[in-house]
């Protein structure tokens, strides 16, 4: 079973909007659950991988919503319920169907150290972070402690950094890459990538990657991926695909690609597998479309 530790929260995605300032604009709102960490573990559990999730909602309909959704997808939600709000991201979709996203964590940051329990790892053997879980002063401890145990109990361990100019105001991308150094699986995107390694080319951002991670895989859009080993670096060609909405297009890949790994598929299988599975959720709205068979 995977362990997947970190954010839930509620998208609030606008489509077709043209912002004029000081006045109203049109637009398309709608709601879809969230939440990196959450969204990851869904994509692992509707790819055959048997997943418990560990998060903090408040005590209000949206977290109700949110811990109802994890388990009509077959995960085992560990979800505590906290005084603080739920966690909310206002997701702005642009013509071409990039994002751009202004997150209030809320309860995600107060998630206490106490909830990393000898019984919450009981046939766990690997463990997913996502990059929001470190840039809280809050939640870094509880963080820490998730990853020590862990290692302790000599799981694997993935980490998606998803939040890059966040972790540059805290804790800062140097002291990101000490901490989560010798991790098993590291899941940037190229502009994660490219800011942690201050390279532009991806055969440089994955080598600098490398001096802390095992395993890099950088994520390229409609490129496709790269992948760094000890060993090797394999090119990942990508699919092409008319994109809509690119919020769950990262979350989608490093679900899929766990769940190939799950189920011993080989690293360069995975990423095939992975870029198949985003290709289509880019082309609907929200983080966790269904998709056609």
């Amino acid at each position: 079973m995977f362990l997947v530790y970190g954010d839930i929260a509620v998208d609030v995605i606008i489509t077709g909007a043209k912002i004029s300032h000081g006045t109203d604009s049109k637009g398309r709102v709608n709601f879809y659950p969230g939440g990196s960490a959450a969204n990851q573990a869904v994509w692992l559990s509707r790819m055959g991988t048997p997943t418990r999730f560990l998060g903090m909602i408040g005590d209000d309909p949206i977290g109700q919503f949110l811990k109802d959704d994890l388990l009509k997808e077959n995960i085992d939600a560990r979800v505590i319920v906290s005084k603080y709000p739920t966690g909310a991201v206002a997701v702005f979709i642009s013509p071409d169907g990039e994002r751009s996203m202004i997150p209030d964590r809320g309860a995600n940051i107060f998630l206490p150290l106490s909830a990393i329990t000898t019984e919450l790892l009981e046939g766990i053997t690997h463990v997913h972070i996502t990059g929001y879980s470190f840039t809280a002063p809050e939640q870094l401890e509880t963080t820490m402690k998730m990853i020590d145990i862990a290692r302790k109990n000599e799981l694997t361990i993935s980490l998606d950094p998803s939040a890059h100019l966040l972790i540059e105001e805290y804790p800062g991308l140097q002291e990101f890459l000490n901490l989560t150094r010798g991790i098993t699986y590291f899941f940037p995107n190229y502009a994660e990538g490219s800011h942690l390694a201050k390279e532009k080319e991806p055969e440089k951002i994955v080598r600098f990657l490398l001096q802390y991670y095992e395993n890099v895989i950088l994520k390229l859009g409609s490129g496709g991926a790269l992948i760094g080993t000890p060993k090797e670096l394999i090119p990942i060609p990508g699919e092409a695909v008319e994109a809509i909405d690119t919020t769950g297009a990262g979350d989608s890949f490093c679900g899929a690609f766990l769940a190939s790994i799950y189920q011993g598929k080989s690293l360069s299988t995975a990423a095939k597998t992975a870029n198949k599975v985003a290709a289509r959720v880019v082309a609907k709205y929200g983080a966790r479309p269904q998709l056609d068979e």
